[in-house]
């Protein structure tokens, strides 16, 4: 059985590697910043918010 989790960060690793540099031609220091953010947003809905990272989903980030 996979872990949710892994599953989950399949998306966001496959936006920073493949469609941001090599479908959109983002430069290195924006995704630099955007995994930054990103990060950053879901260490926020963690701790702040008392949301496990298992259980984040966009509606959650919404409110």
């Amino acid at each position: 059985m996979t872990n949710p989790i892994h599953s989950y960060y399949r998306h966001p690793r496959g936006w920073f590697t493949v469609y941001m540099p090599r479908q959109r031609e983002v430069r290195p220091h924006t995704i630099t910043v955007c995994r930054h953010t990103w990060k950053m947003l879901l260490r926020y809905v963690a701790e702040i918010r008392g949301v496990p990272l298992e259980h984040v989903t966009f509606s959650i980030i919404g409110y």
